[in-house]
């Protein structure tokens, strides 16, 4: 029988040498693909290792994205209380989670906000609040005087397709507003933003890709390219014919697809900090939109946590439900039986899969390294 302690040793002396001559993160990415790999031998290394909770505090929201639940039919009029809240970052501070990511809905809709922020600031964990940016420079005083460090702004569009999408004439000027003000006020040294840009048919073109960089340089802020979801249980799926919604990605689409992943390459080569996406994840867009749930790389979900706004929380944003904060506290729900159970399961697409955390499955996976890196 395989021992996980020996197989994690092994690994270690396997890349001691290196330790010599790469920096420390180099080498914690080559122990990462090295488990990686071994893990699709073996799922007995696979094992919860949560280093981020994604909270989302609110169903509540000022848009209606026309891909999007919240609002309406996800969770409808759900709130994580306060009291909760406080005693969930307590606990990600003793169990050595250190990441929190506060969004929703719309998370600045949430009265206390400030003090989720204050609270994990105050524990010493890295926080960032993700918004749709309405209300930013309105409350972004209070909360960066709370202790927020960082900020992330979805984004669906620009314009007339902003507006569309997001189903509210002149939104997209408010954003735009809302962001200058906030700019103005807060620099990047001093506050990081960035955007959430969802790549999605209908508002995704060629020149809509080069303006909507032109619009993350305009505010100095890095961007992200996020997929439009196929399997999230707050996104739209396949309507009751069986037709697909006009936000996916189908063959036909696969030359726009690619003039779009060239340019996001060019791009990333000409201005590297401009662009988070990794080169490899750049060069698999087209098969993650197009192959949707077809897509099988073994999943890294292992390593979150996803807290919905009534306070059920899963592994994922999709599945592997292990329990309610209004029925137990965090604390007695992680590293249990169902939480290593389900972190395996999640590994090997046990589930309705995915393009979550799609850049990081592509690097870590040895066959998507080799594919879509450039010969």
């Amino acid at each position: 029988m395989l021992n996980s302690n020996k197989i994690e040793t092994f690994i270690k002396n396997t890349l001691q040498e290196s330790r010599l001559y790469a920096p420390a993160k180099a080498v914690k990415e080559q122990m990462r693909r090295a488990h990686f790999s071994l893990a699709q031998v073996t799922d007995k290394v696979v094992r919860p290792a949560p280093r981020e909770v994604f909270l989302s505090l609110t169903a509540n929201c000022n848009l209606r994205c026309g891909a999007c639940c919240y609002g309406r039919d996800f969770m409808h009029g759900h709130q994580l209380p306060w009291k909760i809240g406080a005693q969930l970052i307590d606990d990600c501070k003793d169990l050595g989670i250190g990441n929190i990511r506060l969004y929703g809905g719309e998370p600045l809709l949430h009265r206390d906000l400030h003090k989720f922020v204050e609270r994990t600031a105050d524990r010493g964990l890295n926080m960032y609040v993700t918004t749709n940016g309405l209300l930013l420079d309105k409350k972004i005083d209070q909360l960066v005087d709370a202790g927020l460090k960082r900020v992330s702004v979805g984004l669906y569009g620009l314009g007339e397709d902003y507006d569309a999408y997001v189903q509210r004439r002149g939104s997209f000027e408010l954003v735009r507003n809302s962001l200058a003000a906030t700019r103005k006020r807060h620099g990047a040294d001093k506050l990081p933003m960035s955007l959430d840009w969802l790549l999605m048919r209908g508002t995704s073109k060629p020149e809509t890709v080069r303006d909507t960089l032109q619009f993350a340089r305009d505010f100095d802020m890095q961007i992200y390219v996020n997929l439009i979801h196929y399997s999230l249980p707050y996104f739209v799926k396949k309507d009751e014919s069986g037709d697909n919604q006009p936000f996916w990605f189908e063959e036909e689409d696969r030359p726009l697809l690619e003039e779009i992943s060239g340019i996001l390459l060019e791009v990333k080569k000409r201005e590297p900090d401009l662009i988070r996406n990794t080169e490899r994840g750049i060069r698999s867009i087209p098969d993650w939109l197009i192959l949707k749930d077809q897509m099988r790389i073994p999943c890294t979900s292992y390593d979150m946590i996803w807290i919905g706004p009534d306070g059920t929380v899963q592994l994922c944003f999709v599945t592997f439900n292990l329990g309610s904060l209004h029925k137990q506290r965090l604390s007695e729900m992680l590293f249990t039986d169902k939480h290593r159970r389900f972190s395996r399961d999640a590994f090997k697409l046990n589930c309705p899969n995915c393009n979550c955390g799609y850049d990081k499955r592509v690097n870590l996976h040895r066959a998507s390294r080799e594919k879509y890196t450039p010969t």
